[in-house]
């Protein structure tokens, strides 16, 4: 349960942990982009990545970019009214298409979301472009507080959850 004290402790360690990974002195570059999956759906990676996402954005002095990366589901789009609006997808496929166009503020100071968008077919060969490489990086370092949490598929049933992996610094697996 998301309000239960010992889930908030859970959830604090967690992101204690995540935090030391991303920008403790042993932080390698691109460690402030972390990826959530799981072997199969319904094991509460979207749950996680909302909550924790939430979480590191109540962090002082940073701020937190939520990305939906299953396409399939686009399990956290549908949940916030943002299904089938431009996103994370119809940016890797159109090289015109700006960031900011598929950006969405929150309720939440710091917490900003992009959702899946579009479903393409080629959606692998996107994930596994220069462009999707060049974003992922560009997202991570132009600015250094920044946590990006990238809701990815499951790992059994498509690829691109193990294409992603190639682009995250963290991975957590639920």
């Amino acid at each position: 349960e998301p309000g239960d004290p010992a889930s908030r402790s859970e959830l604090r360690h967690l992101k204690r942990s995540i935090l030391q990974c991303a920008f403790g002195p042993l932080a390698d570059a691109g460690a402030n982009v972390v990826m959530i999956t799981s072997p199969m759906p319904g094991a509460g990676k979207t749950f996680l990545s909302a909550n924790l996402a939430q979480a590191l954005a109540m962090e002082r002095d940073r701020t937190t970019l939520l990305i939906d990366a299953d396409d399939t589901r686009a399990t956290m789009s549908c949940a916030l009214g943002l299904h089938g609006v431009p996103g994370f997808f119809d940016i890797l496929h159109d090289p015109k298409l700006p960031l900011e166009a598929c950006l969405y503020g929150s309720d939440v100071p710091g917490l900003e979301f992009v959702p899946a968008g579009s479903r393409f077919d080629d959606s692998l060969e996107l994930l596994t472009s220069n462009r999707a490489h060049e974003l992922i990086t560009r997202l991570g370092h132009e600015n250094r507080n920044r946590l990006v949490v990238i809701d990815c598929p499951p790992l059994l049933g498509t690829p691109n959850a193990v294409a992603l992996s190639a682009l995250a610094g963290q991975i957590l697996v639920v």
